[in-house]
């Protein structure tokens, strides 16, 4: 019987040899199937030499992060890993990830930036145009409501003038 660790396989007999499970298996026998102990101390050696095999710190900056720095009259000035270098000034380099760059293709950025705004003025002259209709409409009001008022105090004036006209004194 074989048992699959990690893609290849492996004997029975070299596991039983291996110490794996205390060498015994179930009944006394050394050839009876593995038992949950000797898969456990397999797995677990096989994964403790997978894992020797592996970076410490898979997650950790290399060693020989690259630095693009200069010495100019005594003060530095450049990039490295961790922080960026303005002379006296010296900046964590993960601000660069709050500056706006715009993402994707810049040609079409500037092309939906065009595009934008020409849209704001298509809206803005769209609200003009209604705000002049509104004002001429309040306008052709106003004007209506001063002729009528106009035309009223005029037939007052000429009822005043008629009756004064006609009355013998």
């Amino acid at each position: 019987m074989e048992i699959r660790q990690l893609g290849r396989p492996l004997p029975l007999a070299k596991l039983l040899a291996s110490g794996g499970g205390g060498g015994r298996a179930p009944g006394g026998g050394a050839g009876g199937p593995p038992t949950v102990a000797m898969l456990d101390s397999t797995v677990t050696a096989r994964l403790r030499a997978f894992l020797d095999t592996t970076v410490s710190d898979s997650f950790a900056l290399p060693e020989g992060t690259p630095q693009w720095t200069t010495k100019i009259a005594g003060r530095t000035w450049g990039i490295d890993g961790k922080w960026i270098y303005l002379g006296g000034l010296k900046l964590p380099a993960a601000l660069l990830a709050l500056l706006p760059f715009p993402q994707g293709n810049i040609d079409q950025a500037r092309g939906n930036a065009a595009l934008m705004r020409m849209r704001e003025d298509i809206m803005q002259a769209a609200q003009r145009a209604a705000t002049r209709e509104e004002f001429n409409e309040y306008v052709k009001e106003l004007r209506a409501r001063k002729d009528k008022e106009r035309r009223e105090r005029l037939e007052k004036e000429k009822k005043a003038k008629a009756v004064a006209d006609t009355t013998i004194p």
